[in-house]
Parts: C-alpha cells; structure tokens; sequence
C-alpha cells in the first residue's frame, strides 16, 4: 500500500455553509429560483430541417448574435440583451422551428472538505478494488476524462499519466488547474498506483484527459460542459466525469452524453450535495452516482431521486491535491469519480463492451443496499469494483438484434391541410434503442433527429401548394431499420383566386350538327392544377373527369332539331370555378348562337 502524504485542503475560495463548502457564484452571473445562470447568453437546439438562414433571423428578432454552436448536437449558444434571457426562451419555445432554447446555466463543483489526517483510502478495500486490480489496474489505452477545473499537470500521482485534453473556457490547451476540485476529482479515478508515491486511484493505470469547462471560480456553463463532452468523445476518451451539481438537468449536456455514448463512451455525474430529492426523471445518457459512507449508508448531504442510478463512497476519499500534495474530501464530487474509476476497470478487462454493457455490469454486480432492488438513494446499489471486473471477463453481449424498430409519423395527420413551417412529430421504439429517425418528403430525405422527442420543422414554402406524403425511417444501432406508413397532407401555402381556363374545341361555337352521334372535346388549364371538370348538355349534368381533359360521345338520335346548349365547367385544387358554354345547332333548327363565356353567361370564379 502506499505511503499518504497529508497535507490541509486549500480553502480559499470556498465558504463554509451548514458544514458544507460552495464556491462563490461567477462575478456578473445572473441567478432565479433554480440557480445561476450565464448573463446574457442562452442555448438554443433548433428542429431537424431548419434552415440555417431562417435560424438566424429567428435569433436576429429576439435581439440575438449567435456566438457560437456545438455542432456535433447541433446546438448554438446565442448572446441576448442581459435582463431578457428568460422572455426570449419562453418565445423560442413557442417557435415550432426549436426543439429546445435553455439558460446556460452554471454548475457548482460539489465537495466538502473533510480531515487531512484521516490515515488511509478506505474505500478501496469496500468496494473490492484490490480483488480488481489483480485482474486488471486500469489499461493505458482506456482514456478517462475530467471535465472540471483543470488538473495538476506537475503532480506525481498524475503526471505520467496525462494526455492532451482542452480548455474550453479559454478555448486553448491550458488544462493547469485554476481552482483545485479537478485534480481532486482525477486523481479519485485514476491516480497512479503502486508508485510508492501518496495515493491511488481506482483504476491507476488509465489515461487522465483534462478538460478545463471553469473559471478560477470553480463553477462550470452548460455550454462549456457539453462542449467538452464532445471534444472529448472526439478524441478517444471511453468514461468522462462531471462533479458538479445537476449536470443530468440540462438538456443540452444531455444531448452530448448522448453524442459520446453513440461512440462507446459511458459519462458519469455527480447526483448533489443538497440532501435533497432533485425531482427530475433519470438522464438516460448520464449515470448519476449518490454517496456513501464507510458504512454504506447514503451520505446526509447527497442528494437522491429518481435521477440516481448507483452510489459510490464519497466521504473522506483520500486523493490527489492542487500543488502537488493530498487531502480528504467528501462530496459527489469524489462519488462520481470513484464510479467512474469502476467504469475504466470495467472496459480495461473487456475493451469490446458498450456503453450499454458497462452501465448493465456496474448495475447488476452493484451491493444492495436501502429497500431491495432499485430505489431512490442508492439506486441500483453501492459500486462493486470486484465483481465488476469478475463479470466484465466474461460478460456476453445480448445476441445479435434482428428487431426492427416501430416508426410512425404522428402530426401532421393524414388529409390535413398545412401550410408554412410544420411541426412533424414521431414516435419510434426499439426493443434495444433507437438511433435516429429521418424524415422523408414525396420519398425525398429531408432531415435527421438523433434524440427521442423525434421532431421536425419542416419548411412548405417552396413547396406552393401540393399534395404531399411524409414518412419516417427509423433505425436502431444494430442497424435495422422500419418504415412508417405514409401520411398524406395538402400543402396550402399560396391563397389562389385564379380560376382555370376551360376551351371546348369540338364542336366549334354555332356549328350545325348531324348524323347519330358527335363528339364533344374539352381541356383546362389552370396555374396549380384542374382537379375536375364537368360536361353539361342543355343544363343537365353528362359526364365529369378528373383532371385536365374531357371527351364524350353524343349520341343524336334522340335529340330534337334546333339549338342546344353545351356547358363545360372545370374546378382547380383550391375550389375556384371556370367554364365555358357554347351553342350547336341540330338538323334544320335555330341558326342563333352564341359566343362563349363561363357559367351561363361567361367564365365564373368562386
């Protein structure tokens, strides 16, 4: 075992509150009922199928500059008059072009400083992370992010084992920590074992990626995590760890879980240290860690709901300091991060496992404890390093899928007359999950959404006016795919008056007709389309067609001598009215005529 090298916690930019430690909100930040906020800046997910010019007016009329976007989740962080923030999101939400607009809020680090000289790491042995590491301390090539206040670059314990991360905060490389929690939180996963050096991480021989999402304040944007959570996913990182409070509440870091978890990476989260239920649903992309004590009894402080999926120790959790020393913290701050660390054991023994397949082994082997099976303090248990690894030897990923998803498309309904930009909704489901569903137009690819609600803004405008089938393609990530049924709509974007232009070109206006029978030729035309037309002899109704063109034979035999009248009349597709009405002459009859026109007299619109 190592030798611990104590040293007090530094302090300084913590207050201390009920016995708990928060850091002082960011100068100028804004603040409501649920926390602090960005001032003045707000995130905005537009719909699959926005155009990007048309977004940009949408932001333009609420006094917005986008600054910037996090491509990858297609979400764009929009810079708004200070004061407005919360008017302008509830505006946006009404816009049937976004799928989400949201503060861009902060998130405090959570931990509590605890006695230097609390002598040993005892929750190495509780979760049995010394049977784990005589299977595996941690591979090399399994890279485990932090995303926090930076990391030590210089310390003992974690030099050796750093690579290149970010520093989304000043958008640059600088990953050196500003604040103290991030090197705290790294080396609670990942500080270097067996060194005869201070202490040791869970897994002591995975890679530590730094990415810097604070200031020196020590509190993290939303923007700023979710950005991170993509960077790093982009560059290898197989876990990544948040402690800070609530991350799983934002649905923008959310989104980005989301994107890393779709690339064989796994993120965890610190549940909160308010002791508190938090009310929100579990983040299905985020695996959110309570804490426990020696005697594996939840924490007073942690924070518990239906969001929290495991528990890990966190009281006085011996591990890595700013500067180059050691302390002892409590929090989910060093909760999260030692289930992260199960987490890098688990994929060091099994490379080839999901996320899937790391979340179902840390839940499954997890120690119960609280009300038997899953409850809202613990979760699915307290983490159990050893029978982690143990399963992840031999773990068999569920056969092979071969269900294809179910795909509908829910609004518009079919026979529904729409017009401008339209809300399509659908609904799809997978034995296993969904990964995408694209929305298809007259058979035509329009647009993409990754994340379940399925939803798109779909833009009529150029379409005129048209009837139109939608359907959706859904796929899962075995890549089955489905198909919904078609659902036919009427396009209504142009208020046409114009009416069709009807000519009857046999028999010509005045002629004389003879003989058993004569043919009778008509068409229209009209600027969107003739949907029906009419043939009326001497007011009574004879024949109709659909479409431009009408023809019909006249049978003479039975038809008195003298002048008979022949109507025709075509409707379009927005229901205005023309026709056309000429005079013939059967045998010796009547020689009067009379010239065209519409509806008894002339062409006629309604």
């Amino acid at each position: 075992m190592k030798n611990f090298v104590k040293m007090a916690l530094a302090t300084a930019l913590l207050i201390s509150i009920g016995g708990a430690a928060y850091a002082q909100p960011p100068a100028h930040a804004g603040k409501d009922g649920h926390g602090y906020f960005v001032s003045g800046q707000i995130l905005v997910k537009p719909r699959a199928g926005v155009a990007e010019r048309v977004l940009q007016n949408i932001f333009s009329g609420e006094e917005g500059i986008q600054s910037r976007a996090i491509d990858k989740i297609n979400v764009r962080i929009v810079r708004v008059p200070e004061g407005k923030e919360q008017m302008i999101i509830e505006r946006l939400s009404k816009n049937p072009r976004i799928e989400f607009a949201e503060l861009d809020r902060y998130a405090e680090p959570v931990f509590i400083p605890d006695d230097p000289l609390y002598p040993s790491q005892w929750h190495h042995p509780k979760i049995g992370a010394a049977v784990a590491w005589d299977i595996t301390q941690g591979d090399p090539g399994v890279i485990s992010a932090t995303l926090d206040s930076g990391v030590d670059g210089t310390h003992p314990d974690l030099a050796p084992h750093i690579v290149s991360g970010w520093n989304c905060y000043g958008n640059n490389f600088n990953t050196s920590d500003v604040y103290g929690h991030g090197t705290k939180v790294a080396g609670a996963t990942a500080a270097i074992g067996n060194n005869a050096v201070g202490v040791s991480g869970v897994a002591p021989n995975v890679k530590i990626m730094p990415i810097r999402v604070t200031g020196t304040d020590g509190w993290a944007s939303t923007s700023c995590l979710a950005n991170g959570l993509v960077w790093a996913a982009d560059h290898g990182a197989r876990i990544a760890n948040m402690s800070f409070a609530n991350t799983h509440t934002y649905s923008s870091v959310n989104a980005s879980a989301g994107y890393m978890r779709d690339r064989g990476g796994i993120v965890f989260g610190s549940a909160g240290n308010y002791g508190t239920d938090d009310g929100y649903p579990d983040a299905p992309n985020i695996i959110t860690v309570s804490a426990t004590g020696s005697s594996d009894i939840k924490a007073g402080w942690s924070s518990f709901g239906n969001s929290v999926d495991i528990a890990a120790p966190g009281v006085s959790i011996y591990t890595t300091a700013n500067g180059g020393g050691y302390s002892a913290a409590s929090g989910t701050s060093l909760s999260s991060p030692v289930a992260a660390g199960v987490g890098a054991l688990i994929l060091s023994a099994n490379p080839a496992l999901s996320a899937d397949d790391v979340e179902t082994i840390l839940e499954t082997t997890a120690v119960d404890l609280g009300d038997p099976g899953y409850d809202i303090y613990y979760g699915h248990g307290r983490v159990d390093a050893a029978a982690a690894v143990q399963m992840a030897l031999t773990y068999q990923p569920p056969v092979r899928d071969t269900i294809a998803p179910t795909v509908a498309v829910d609004t518009p309904s079919a026979g529904s007359t729409v017009a401008g930009t339209v809300v399509v909704d659908a609904t799809a489901n997978d034995n296993i999950g969904v990964t995408k569903v694209d929305l298809y137009v007259n058979g035509a690819f329009y647009a993409t959404d990754t994340s379940a609600p399925y939803s798109f803004a779909w833009d009529t405008a150029s379409l005129g006016n048209a009837d139109v089938t939608l359907a959706a393609h859904a796929y899962d990530a075995a890549g089955n795919k489905a198909v919904s049924s078609g659902v036919s709509v009427h396009v209504r974007n142009v208020v046409d008056t114009t009416p069709p232009v009807v000519t009857i070109s046999e028999p010509a206006n005045g002629a004389t007709i003879s003989g058993r029978n004569t043919t009778i030729s008509a068409s229209a035309t009209d600027n969107l389309g003739v949907s029906a037309m009419r043939l009326f002899i001497d007011g009574s109704l004879v024949a109709s067609s659909s479409g431009g063109s009408l023809s019909y034979n006249w049978n003479l035999r039975k038809v008195a001598d003298g002048t008979h009248s022949i109507h025709v009349e075509a409707t379009d597709a927005s229901a205005n009215v023309a026709s056309q009405l000429i005079e013939v002459i059967k045998g010796g009859g009547s020689t009067g005529g009379g010239g065209g026109g519409g509806g008894k007299g002339g062409p006629k619109n309604r």
